[in-house]
């Protein structure tokens, strides 16, 4: 992930809870993490060492999911990755297959 595909996603990761332990992980690294988890389609316990232990990546990934976190962050990155490409950021045609 770029630094300009981070400071796109960055605001939307939800602030840390006040309650309990302070958050320690690199939320950047959490994110590569599912990335690489969803992009190779492999078990949460194949992921590399190189990133936070699975059960972080997994306890994020389902929060992240359940609150729509993951669905705001995939729109965010379609329209920036739309404005590099010159286009609105919004689509203005659609194609239904039926």
């Amino acid at each position: 992930m770029t630094d300009a595909e981070w400071s796109v996603v960055e605001p939307l990761i939800p602030s840390p809870s006040r309650l309990g332990c302070p958050r320690i992980l690199d939320m950047r690294e959490v994110f590569n993490g599912i990335q690489f988890m969803l992009g190779r389609g492999c078990q949460r316990r194949a992921i590399p060492r190189c990133f936070p232990p699975f059960a972080s990546i997994q306890t994020h990934s389902y929060a992240w999911c359940r609150t729509s976190v993951l669905t705001r962050m995939l729109d965010a990155l379609c329209a920036h990755a739309r404005n590099l490409a010159g286009r609105s950021e919004e689509p203005t045609a659609g194609a239904i297959y039926s």
